[in-house]
C-alpha cells in the first residue's frame, strides 16, 4: 500500500500539488470536499452536514468550480443545484485522507 501511495506522490505534477495546497489551506474547503466524497448534495445539504453557513458554502462552491474540483449537474436551475466531486477532486481527497490517517 505504501509503495502505491509513494509512487502516486512522486508522479504528481506541480498543478496537483497546488490544488492539494489550495484545499488544505481552508478548513471550509476541506469540509465541503470531504462531505461530497462519494455522494452528491445541494448547497443546503452541505451547509447542514458541515455546519458551514449557507453563504460561505455558496462562495466555496463557486471557488471550487473555478478550480474544477466540483461540478454542478444541473446549472440551469436556481434552487436545488446538485454538486459532485470531479475525478481530480476525488483523487485529492483520497490523497489527503491517506496522509491524515497514516
Amino acid at each position: 500500500m505504501y509503495n502505491i501511495w509513494l509512487r502516486y506522490v512522486i508522479n504528481m505534477d506541480d498543478d496537483r500539488w497546488n490544488l492539494i495546497g489550495y484545499v488544505i489551506a481552508s478548513k471550509y474547503r476541506r469540509k465541503v470536499l470531504f462531505f461530497l466524497k462519494g455522494k452528491y448534495a445541494t448547497p443546503k445539504q452541505i451547509s447542514n452536514g458541515t455546519d458551514i453557513p449557507i453563504n460561505h458554502v455558496s462562495n466555496i462552491l463557486i471557488s471550487l468550480r473555478k478550480k474544477n474540483l466540483v461540478e454542478c449537474k444541473n446549472p440551469q436551475v436556481k434552487r436545488g443545484r446538485i454538486y459532485v466531486l470531479t475525478k481530480t477532486a476525488g483523487e485529492i481527497v483520497d490523497n489527503i485522507d491517506d496522509n491524515i490517517h497514516k
